[in-house]
């Protein structure tokens, strides 16, 4: 038989620890922002689903956003766990060859190759270059609004870049871990 707990008569006969699972409804809802997870723990996962191939056909010094992927922390101490893989293609025609990458949170810039723009680049060469672009980076956003992060891309010269679809590769995941 379940006790009733009063303000005025029993709240002082309830000791710590004598609530367990068993007494918790199936069907309670309790917020994540209320349970303590070690620190280190993944919270939540998210992966972007899919994207058209983005193509940059003229040298620019614009960046240009190939995909966005957004979470809500539920700690403003949490950090995020950033893993990007995209396939890339820089063409060019006997000239330097150059393209950068960058991610950023909402405007800011959080990850990026120096700015140079350099970070792929070949020389003297007709034809094209190949490469698969990783990223690992820990962000902390400090904050428990919905956060967008997003993968953009940059060619200084050449005749063009090509940041691959889902399809052939492209792929990105972020983690919230408790801080």
């Amino acid at each position: 038989m379940g006790t009733t707990i009063s303000g005025a008569t029993g709240i002082d006969k309830v000791q710590d620890g004598t609530i367990v699972n068993a007494d918790i409804n199936s069907s309670a809802a309790i917020a994540g922002s209320k349970l303590v997870m070690p620190t280190g723990s993944v919270i939540q996962t998210i992966q972007f689903s899919g994207t058209a191939s983005r193509t940059i056909s003229a040298s620019t010094s614009a960046w240009v956003s190939h995909f966005s992927l957004s979470i809500t922390p539920i700690s403003t101490s949490s950090k995020i766990l950033i893993q990007a893989t995209v396939p890339v293609l820089l063409t060019g025609n006997s000239n330097m060859c150059r393209a950068g990458f960058r991610i950023e949170r909402g405007s800011t810039t959080i990850w990026n190759t120096d700015d140079f723009r350099e970070q792929y680049h070949f020389r003297n060469a007709d034809g094209e270059g190949n490469v698969i672009q990783n990223v690992i980076y820990l962000d902390s956003p400090n904050t428990t609004s919905a956060t967008t992060y997003t993968w953009q891309g940059s060619m200084m010269s050449g005749t063009g870049l090509y940041m691959m679809s889902k399809a052939e590769g492209s792929n990105m995941v972020l983690q919230e871990i408790a801080g």
